[in-house]
């Protein structure tokens, strides 16, 4: 089962179908039938721990490029 969004503009106010232009309400359209994420995605994305574990990840990484091209 799907959730629809209303459609609202960049300030979260809500917008008419008829202010939406054709490329508009074709993304508006993409953007209400994306997935929503689950209940365990949205736990895991605000875990602190996760986050921490993440982060070091990614600085490891950046770090071993910066290392491979210094070498």
């Amino acid at each position: 089962m799907t959730q629809t969004r209303p459609q609202t503009d960049n300030g979260g106010s809500p917008v008419a179908d008829s202010a939406l232009s054709p490329a508009s309400a074709a993304q508006a359209e993409r953007i209400a039938t994306a997935p929503m994420p689950t209940t365990a995605t949205l736990r895991r994305r605000q875990n602190v721990l996760v986050q921490a574990g993440r982060f070091v990840r990614i600085n490891l990484r950046m770090l071993r490029v910066i290392f491979a091209e210094h070498s």
